[in-house]
C-alpha cells in the first residue's frame, strides 16, 4: 500500500523532488503510447467534434462561438488555431496536456511521500477514461494539468501563481474553480499565522482570470479578432 505522509506546514521541509529522469520517462510513456491513435478522428464522443466544430467557426468568422453552455473558452480558442492540423495536431496537444498532468502528478506524490510516485503517475495516465481523452479532441485533460499545475503551486506556497493556474484550468472547464476550497484550506494549513492573506493570495488571482476569461469570450467587442490571423 502506498504510504502518505502528512502535510508539512509553512517553513518546513519540501520532501524530495523527483529524479529529472524519471519525470522524463513518465512524459515519454505517456506520448509514444498516444501516437497510434492520434490521427483517428477527433473521438467517440460528441462534445469533442462539438469542439473542434467551435473552434472552426471561430476561426471562420473571428466571432466566439460555444462548443456547448457555458463555454469552454481556452481550448475552443486554442483550437481556432489548432483545427487546420488535422486531429493528429488537436488530439496531440491533449496528449501533451495528458503527460504534463501526469508529471505533474509525480511531483505531488513525491512531495506528499509517496513511495511510488512515477508508478502512480503512469498509473493514472493509463487509467481508461484518461487514455481515451487524451487521444480525443475533448478539454478534460487541459483542466486537469492546469488542476495539477496549481496543486504543485500550492504546496509550494506559491499562491498567487496557483491561482492564475486554478483560473486557467476554470477557463478550460468551469467547474474546475470548485477545487478553490481545496486548494484554499492546502494553503490555510501550510501557513497557521496568516490563513487569510495565504487564501485571498490564492483566490483574487483565481477569480479574477476566470471572470476575465469568460468575460472576454462572451463580450461582443472583444471578441472580434481578425479572421485571416486564424485561417
Amino acid at each position: 500500500m502506498t504510504r502518505v505522509a502528512p502535510p508539512t506546514p509553512e517553513g518546513q521541509g519540501r520532501g524530495r523532488a523527483p529524479g529529472d529522469r524519471g519525470l522524463l520517462a513518465v512524459a515519454v510513456a505517456v506520448l509514444l503510447t498516444r501516437l497510434p491513435f492520434l490521427g483517428a478522428g477527433y473521438g467517440t464522443d460528441n462534445d469533442a467534434w462539438s469542439v473542434v466544430a467551435a473552434s472552426r467557426a471561430i476561426a471562420r468568422t473571428g466571432a466566439y462561438q460555444v462548443s456547448r453552455f457555458p463555454g469552454f473558452p481556452i481550448p475552443e480558442y486554442a483550437g481556432a488555431l489548432l483545427w487546420r492540423g488535422s486531429p493528429w495536431l488537436v488530439n496531440g496537444v491533449s496528449a501533451l496536456m495528458c503527460a504534463a498532468a501526469a508529471v505533474l502528478l509525480a511531483v505531488i506524490l513525491r512531495r506528499a511521500g509517496a513511495r511510488d510516485a512515477t508508478l502512480g503517475a503512469v498509473a493514472f495516465a493509463f487509467t481508461p477514461a484518461v487514455y481515451i481523452a487524451s487521444v480525443s479532441g475533448m478539454d478534460y485533460l487541459w483542466a486537469c494539468a492546469f488542476l495539477m499545475a496549481a496543486l504543485v503551486l500550492a504546496l509550494e506556497r506559491r499562491g498567487a501563481p496557483a491561482g492564475l493556474a486554478l483560473g486557467l484550468a476554470a477557463g478550460c472547464r468551469i467547474t474546475s474553480i470548485a477545487f478553490l476550497l481545496p486548494l484554499a484550506m492546502v494553503r490555510g494549513m501550510a501557513a497557521p499565522g496568516a490563513r487569510a492573506r495565504a487564501v485571498l493570495a490564492l483566490a483574487l488571482p483565481a477569480l479574477a482570470v476566470t471572470c476575465a476569461v469568460f468575460l472576454a469570450a462572451m463580450h461582443p467587442v472583444l471578441v472580434q479578432v481578425s479572421s485571416s490571423a486564424l485561417l
